[in-house]
């Protein structure tokens, strides 16, 4: 019987320390009944501001940012080398990009948008 108590009480406890940590969430500056979600998350907003880049926040997009940037040094690394080795992965890293970014080039060989609507030159 004693433990049963311990135990309770311990969960009173800890349960008041919880609700002390949602108190410091709300808003009391807005009244429940004008806008509940505001008073309800309205001081957890002010002190956790959302990036205006991104929709949410969170280690999703840390890793998505983190992604960029190392993918952006990686081909940055094989973007200028031309003496790389043939069907290396540097020397495809660096063609593509070379490739991509060269549309004088891509203009020059006329090279049209093709709609899958309207099929491919030859299909009549």
């Amino acid at each position: 019987m004693k433990k049963l108590m311990i135990a309770v009480a311990l969960a009173f406890v800890s349960m008041a320390g919880m609700a002390q940590n949602f108190r410091a969430n709300l808003d009391e500056s807005v009244k429940p009944g004008d806008d509940f979600w505001q008073y309800a998350v309205g001081n957890w907003l002010k002190n956790n501001p959302i990036d205006k880049e991104y929709p949410m926040n969170g280690a999703f997009i840390d890793l998505y940012k983190q992604n960029e940037l190392r993918i952006n040094a990686l081909i940055m690394k094989y973007a200028d080398k031309k003496d790389l080795p043939q069907g290396s992965d540097g020397q495809k890293i660096g063609s593509l990009y070379r490739l991509y970014m060269d549309s004088v080039g891509r203009n020059k060989a006329d090279t049209q948008y093709q709609d899958p609507r309207r099929g491919y030159e030859g299909d009549g």
